[in-house]
């Protein structure tokens, strides 16, 4: 019996449909996409209030501001933390041969320097050299660590194998990162999500960021954003005004309860 031309119709789009989903980019491809988005920038200065979390509700104890400012013309981040009376307790600047993959991620555009930080903390990008020598793209995909998955309702891209190892999520659609799983200086493997994107003069920037201790595991930190300055022009006064260099702890940050000073050390630890 032949079987109606819709069936077949339905039939080869299904397959069609399961085909491109099937298709997962190179992760070079994907960390391109990534630096693109931050392109043409100059300097971008970001103020948030950093909570500490108990029991997934903010505690009312401990938090601290802190201001980052990023430097896209020489790739230096320079950040610190103050107290509710403006005093500096903590700050760390940041260069091409130390900077964070979750610094990374989220500033910077050069993809070979992205790459290099996320290889870094053990998130299995491939590039052009750990191809050499092979031809075939069907075993150049094999040798990716990559698949699609979903986090809550998102479709995500995910670099790095499953489980719990170092991993990066990156939104399929718009290549913006989701979820970041690596081991934080402390030693415990460490989960950090961005979320609620919002664009600054076309740059892309998460109003929350979320920080665990393991992955998928309680919320410790909230960043939460307060304003988003964008530069593109280096002769401009925004990109010209002064920034602070502090590095480590301050006399005042030393004083600071225990608790603050934990909660910035898991801060610069994991998410600049």
């Amino acid at each position: 019996m032949r079987k109606p031309l819709f069936s077949w119709v339905m039939l080869i789009s299904v397959v069609t449909m399961q085909q491109a989903l099937a298709y997962i980019p190179p992760t070079q491809f994907i960390t391109k996409m990534m630096g693109d988005k931050h392109g043409g920038i100059k300097k971008v200065r970001v103020r948030s209030e950093v909570i500490a979390v108990e029991e997934d509700h903010p505690s009312t104890g401990y938090r601290f501001k802190e201001t980052t400012v990023y430097d896209g013309v020489t790739n230096t981040l320079r950040s610190w933390a103050t107290d509710a009376a403006g005093n500096d307790l903590y700050g760390v600047i940041r260069g091409v041969t130390n900077m964070p993959a979750g610094v990374a991620i989220l500033f910077d555009s050069n993809s070979a320097q992205l790459v290099a930080a996320l290889k870094g903390k053990g998130i299995p990008v491939k590039t052009q050299e750990d191809f050499a020598g092979i031809d075939d793209e069907a075993t150049r995909s094999i040798k990716e660590a990559t698949s699609l998955a979903r986090l809550g309702s998102t479709v995500a891209w995910v670099i790095g194998p499953r489980g719990e190892s170092p991993q990066l999520w990156v939104e399929k659609d718009t290549f913006l990162p989701l979820k970041l799983i690596y081991a934080f200086p402390s030693g415990y493997q460490g989960d950090v999500r961005y979320e609620n994107y919002r664009f600054y003069r076309e740059f892309p920037f998460p109003r929350l960021i979320q920080v665990s201790k393991k992955p998928n595991g309680p919320v410790v930190l909230r960043d939460e954003l307060i304003e988003v300055t964008v530069t593109r022009d280096e002769n401009s006064q925004e990109y010209k005004a002064p920034v602070k260099d502090v590095v480590g702890f301050t006399a005042a940050g030393n004083s600071a309860p225990d608790g603050v000073k934990d909660l910035i050390s898991i801060y610069y630890g994991s998410v600049r």
